[in-house]
């Protein structure tokens, strides 16, 4: 559909249902806004009950065609003149009237009636207000802040806000700090045209560089994704604020996985997958919409080269750097020799480079030190940041922009009071008031990472799993315990450790010697009801002698006793004790909203501790594999093999193949010698 959303933002003339001669009334407010924008096309009021001057009016929508006709009456009235305007053949509808699913079953029953009613017709809302086409000097909306403007400020920025209000909180926004937008959006209840269709137009549009969307909630997570790989294929950004994630979803929480899976961390790597960037304010949003002037993809960890008059500048900057994704490297002693060439006296050049108080007589050499850095081996990006000297606007001037004609990004960082009379330096995109401000923006920009290679498993490893769940299923089972899940993970590329289990404790000698496991030895009660069993002392670890093993079983027999629902029939499984250098966890979960996720977090008993989580939606990405190994490593504290990382989550990506799968747990997976990886617990919950 997004072939023919043309009608909203280039009409060529335009129908007004609800037109008023009151002020106050939308249609009235409408038709002002439209007027001061500089609209250069046809307005028609339908159906007007005062006809207005100096504007044409119909009785009909068939009497003239039109590209867009805008809806403002009350919102019973709706379906019926959008059922009008599909027989009219009107290209396009606008749909400004609440009253529909926001506010109960009577308002969704209407909605459905005019998702019917519109048929194949495009219809963006209902319970919107309205949009904004900067190239075609169209602001259809009733946002006064739009309407005290003569026009929208041409820029390479594009806002989709599924709010009206906030969306235009963010337009004023970007206005004030001199973020060019070419196109607003307010897409309302999205009946029929959403966050995908939408937001894929705009990114299509040469104008746009960067899409910026505020999101509520998501009705088409597919559609979403998709805006992630157009902006990759095009070469542009996706920046989302994204409201109602302060709480997690209503989840089982049979497994840690589903207890620690909050909105948040699953909408974050849905977006991360795509390379779509999450920012947490409007602060934040802003900046990355800044940033979109001066277009940076940098490598994870970026690496900076820092000029300032001041170590203590260079040090603060060095410091919220650190914490947004980059470094400070010291700088080589070919690049320091070649800086001591170009610029006298400097204080410092090891990495910041401290041009001190030389800078008033030696300012005539900055654009050539840049030129170092630009050229520098150890450096990705270069901050020159400055306190004060406000005497020195017109070097500064220059430096801004000499930014702009390097290779590597560069940005100008004032510290110290309000930029004045540097704002139109330089190329826009460059210039930042503060530190902090430009930390904010530097987390956003999107980073290279190093794809980890994975092949998707074939179908036909998942078919013994498959045939355990229907079992289960059949039984009214709803958990699967290691001892049944294990050898089946085991045939999907994910290693586990070699077991041996019997129901008794007397039994437990024999089955160890049966299977030649060797010593040391974990032992674990195996039983559905008993998920959490660590928490209940049902664990025991380092047991070397049959006799221990046997005891430790009869002891675990005991606590099973006294539990308030006892297991019925306990098992009890032993391991070889793997010697573990490090350990993190995986785990799937069935989100209602965003489908099937793959979370990566801290391991043992912290997992539902602090630590670095990361998740990513199945199928697979290979950012999204590169995130979720990322927060593997943090959490090890040590490097984790890509290649064994990569074949474990796979394999449990193919385990959500299995529809009725909700939940998977394997904690902990444990990095053990020579980089190989265990998973030595696992747990499976059935929908």
């Amino acid at each position: 559909m997004t072939a023919d959303l043309d009608p909203f933002f280039f009409p060529r003339r335009i129908g007004l249902l609800g037109y008023s001669s009151n002020p106050a009334r939308w249609g009235n407010r409408l038709l002002d806004t439209v007027a001061r924008g500089g609209f250069e096309g046809e307005i028609v009021a339908v159906r007007p009950r005062i006809r207005p001057e100096g504007l044409a009016s119909v009785d009909r929508l068939d009497e003239r065609p039109l590209d867009l006709l805008v809806i403002a009456i009350p919102a019973e009235q709706v379906p019926d003149a959008v059922a009008e305007a599909r027989e009219a053949g009107v290209r396009a509808v606008l749909i400004i009237s609440a009253g529909f699913a926001e506010v109960g079953a009577a308002g969704r029953d209407l909605q459905r009636r005019v998702v019917e009613a519109a048929g194949d017709m495009p219809v963006m809302g209902p319970n919107c207000l309205g949009i904004v086409s900067g190239p075609a000097s169209l602001r259809l909306s009733v946002n006064s802040h739009l309407s005290a403007r003569t026009r929208p400020v041409a820029g390479p920025v594009a806002v989709l806000s599924q709010s009206g209000a906030v969306g235009h909180v963010l337009a004023g926004e970007l206005d004030a700090r001199g973020v060019g937008w070419s196109f607003y959006v307010s897409t309302g209840n999205e009946a029929v045209l959403g966050l995908g269709e939408l937001g894929a137009y705009l990114l299509r549009r040469p104008e746009v560089r960067t899409l910026v969307l505020y999101v509520e909630s998501l009705h088409d997570v597919e559609g979403y994704r998709r805006l992630g790989r157009i902006a990759a294929a095009l070469g542009k950004a996706v920046v989302v604020l994204k409201t109602g994630i302060s709480e997690s979803s209503q989840r089982a929480a049979l497994s840690h996985t589903a207890a620690v899976a909050g909105d948040f961390l699953l909408f974050e790597g849905l977006s991360g997958a795509e390379g779509i960037t999450v920012v947490r304010d409007e602060e934040e949003l802003v900046e990355a919409a800044y940033a979109a002037f001066a277009p940076a993809v940098l490598p994870e960890r970026t690496r900076l080269g820092v000029v300032t008059v001041s170590g203590g500048i260079g040090a603060l900057i060095a410091d919220q750097v650190a914490g947004a994704g980059g470094v400070v490297p010291a700088l080589g002693e070919g690049t320091q020799g070649l800086l001591r060439e170009v610029y006298a006296g400097l204080a410092s050049t090891a990495n910041p480079v401290d041009l001190s108080g030389t800078f008033p007589v030696e300012a005539g050499s900055i654009s050539a030190l840049l030129d170092v850095l630009d050229a520098a081996p150890e450096v990705d990006a270069i901050i020159f940041g400055f306190a004060h000297g406000e005497q020195y606007l017109e070097t500064f001037g220059k430096v801004l922009e000499h930014l702009g004609t390097l290779r590597k990004p560069a940005w100008f960082v004032w510290s110290g009071g309000a930029v004045t009379g540097l704002e139109t330096a330089g190329p826009t995109g460059r210039l930042f008031d503060g530190v902090p401000r430009f930390a904010r923006m530097f987390r956003t920009l999107p980073r290279r990472r190093a794809a980890i290679g994975s092949s998707p498993l074939p179908e036909g490893p998942t078919a013994p799993l498959l045939d355990a769940v229907s079992e289960a299923r059949r039984r009214d089972v709803t958990v699967l315990t290691e001892r049944i899940v294990s050898p089946l993970l085991a045939g999907l590329g994910i290693p586990s450790p070699r077991m041996a289990w019997a129901e008794s404790p007397d039994a437990l000698g024999a089955a160890v010697s049966e299977e030649a496991l060797p010593g040391p030895w974990v032992l674990k009660v195996d039983d559905p009801g008993l998920p959490h069993r660590a928490k209940l002392g049902l664990v025991k670890l380092g047991l070397a002698t049959a006799e221990e093993l046997r005891a430790a079983a009869e002891e675990m027999a005991r606590v099973c006793r006294t539990l308030d629902d006892p297991p019925s029939a306990p098992a009890f499984v032993v391991q070889h004790q793997e010697q573990g250098v490090a350990e993190f966890s995986v785990g799937a979960v069935r989100d209602p909203v965003f489908g099937p996720m793959i979370v990566v977090g801290p391991g043992g008993g912290a997992v539902e501790g602090d630590g670095e989580r990361a998740a990513s939606p199945v199928p697979l990405t290979p950012r999204g594999v590169a995130d979720l190994h990322r927060a593997a490593e943090s959490n090890a504290g040590a490097p984790v093999d890509p290649a064994a990382f990569a074949a474990i989550v796979e394999g449990v990506a193919a385990v959500l193949r299995i529809e009725e799968v909700a939940e998977l747990d394997l904690n902990p997976v444990m990095v053990v010698g020579g980089g190989g990886l265990v998973a030595v617990d696992s747990l499976l919950v059935i929908a």
